[in-house]
């Protein structure tokens, strides 16, 4: 490595004074320090030309991360995000150009040894762009040896899932399967057979990848989904259209959408459409308790007289505290003119901002009642709900005292 120059002794003594530093930086000026950061590496990046040095250099930086963010308020993230990708590309940058990979591979996994805030890793998620598979497999085999030494559970599985995650990026699925399985036992969940057998899908072989998983199924594990996600692109490769179609089947039935219907209908064939469709709005209308996504499907599909009967038998069970989804459902049907089905949403809606009293909301349910009052002019057959005109007067009598909910909708 060349001496050091007064530009990079300059760059080591801001580096020395950012470590020091006590300053506590709010929430509000974190944006700032990042800047400074920024500017940092900008620095290292227009003036260190040599990659060892370089390369140095950043990993010293990445090093100042437990003085700046114990004094620091990273809530927004930009903070970390300098150390994450700016800082972690210009070292890729750098050790690409790296002759010496040993020295470079010494280097990170002393810069990472030390990882209390999640950032320093980042180094190694790219550690196959500028490490040769020897120095790779020679780093896994350290990391695995740390492993096997520590006698301490959490740091032992960080230290294999380094290993994991290096093995991973050469594409040794046979590798990263030991890894794995020496840091979970020998009744790893269902989970780290989802990871093995994505590794072994990514590394080319499809049909071992199915085999893993089909392996090692569990009747009740919260994976499932995600199980029969990997499956389906597993069988894409493997062209095992019957298992795809099951497959498939399990999906759209655990939560049906237009992507799961589109999907069946490719398998299937076009001509099962309309049969498939109908098929599935009568299961969706026996069943008695009312489901979201469902309903959500139904309206993705077009199926308004379905829809508005499926809302319909099921009003009493429409739940205002679903406010992520219940919106938009109502504006799909407000827009092709469904009022009285828009209507019943929107009450929901407004009976639950104002049944929790929080002014904040009352916005909301000012616009909401605004709606009501339009929709409202346009249905001749309230069908047997209540019209608009007794909910209203229900509104005054029950909520009557709520002054800053009647001061915005006034």
């Amino acid at each position: 490595m060349p001496p050091a120059n007064p530009l990079i002794r300059d760059i080591k003594k801001q580096l020395s004074t950012l470590k020091r530093a006590r300053r506590f930086v709010p929430w509000g000026q974190s944006k700032y320090l990042a800047r400074e950061l920024e500017e940092l590496l900008s620095d290292i990046r227009e003036q260190v030309a040599d990659p060892q040095s370089g390369a140095t250099l950043i990993a010293d930086f990445f090093t100042t991360d437990r003085s700046v963010f114990d004094r620091c308020d990273d809530s927004s993230g930009t903070v970390g995000d300098v150390y994450r990708y700016y800082a972690t590309d210009l070292f890729c940058d750098y050790a690409r150009r790296c002759d010496d990979k040993e020295w470079l591979a010494a280097l990170v996994s002393k810069t990472i040894s030390d990882d209390a805030y999640g950032v320093r890793d980042s180094l190694l998620d790219h550690a196959a762009d500028y490490l040769d598979t020897t120095t790779c497999r020679n780093l896994i085999a350290r990391f695995t040896r740390q492993a096997e030494e520590h006698t301490d559970e959490y740091r032992s599985r960080s230290h294999y899932t380094l290993a994991a995650t290096l093995a991973r990026q050469i594409k040794d699925p046979q590798l990263f399967e030991q890894i794995e399985l020496a840091s979970w036992g020998k009744e790893p969940s269902l989970r780290v057979w989802l990871d093995i057998a994505r590794v072994y899908l990514e590394s080319g072989q499809p049909q071992v990848a199915c085999e893993k998983l089909l392996g090692h199924q569990e009747k009740d594990s919260h994976w499932r989904h995600d199980r029969d996600r990997l499956l389906l692109d597993i069988c894409r490769k493997t062209g095992d259209k019957k298992l795809e179609t099951e497959t498939a089947w399990r999906l759209f039935r655990f939560q049906r959408d237009v992507a799961g219907f589109t999907t069946l209908i490719k398998l299937i064939g076009e001509d099962q459409k309309d049969r498939l469709l109908m098929e599935e709005i009568d299961l969706i209308q026996q069943q008695t308790t009312l489901n979201l996504t469902d309903l959500r499907f139904l309206i993705q599909m077009k199926q308004w007289e379905a829809t508005e009967s499926y809302i319909f038998n099921r009003a009493d069970q429409l739940n205002g505290d679903h406010y992520h989804a219940l919106p938009n459902l109502a504006a799909d049907l407000e827009t092709v003119g469904r009022s009285l089905s828009a209507t019943l949403i929107y009450r929901a809606l407004l009976d639950s901002i104002l049944a929790r009293a929080q002014t904040k909301t009352y916005g909301h349910g000012a616009r909401y009642l605004k709606k009501l009052d339009l929709l409202s002019d346009v249905i001749s057959d309230w069908r047997g709900f209540q019209p608009h005109k007794d909910y209203f007067d229900g509104l005054k009598a029950k909520h009557g005292r709520k002054t800053s909910f009647w001061g915005r909708y006034e």
